[in-house]
């Protein structure tokens, strides 16, 4: 859920974003799916191998040591799955074909 850290990891992230990819015009956005859960949303990249690229940098920032396993999850979804995902309002089916395809 969101909590003090989640704007710490948001300011951290566009941070990062502005260093590390200011020419690929990333947005940031956090959304909740319950009262416990959030989602920290960046977008939009030109394909699956930038989104990657960006998701293994991603897992270096030190904002996300404040969290302890299992309280994030990083992946990639397209949009379409997004909007399942939003609309189901439960991350673990999607958690569980990302980890099944795609680590």
């Amino acid at each position: 859920g969101l909590d003090s850290r989640t704007g710490m990891l948001k300011q951290s992230v566009k941070s990062f974003d502005s260093v590390k990819y200011a020419a690929a015009n990333l947005n940031l956005l956090v959304d909740l799916l319950d009262m416990n859960q959030g989602i920290l949303v960046i977008k939009k990249f030109a394909n699956a191998a930038e989104a990657k690229a960006y998701l293994a940098d991603l897992k270096a920032l030190p904002a996300l040591s404040a969290y302890k396993p299992g309280e994030v999850q990083l992946f990639a979804i397209s949009a379409a799955n997004y909007r399942k995902l939003y609309t189901d309002k439960n991350v673990l089916p999607y958690s569980g074909f990302y980890n099944a395809y795609y680590q």
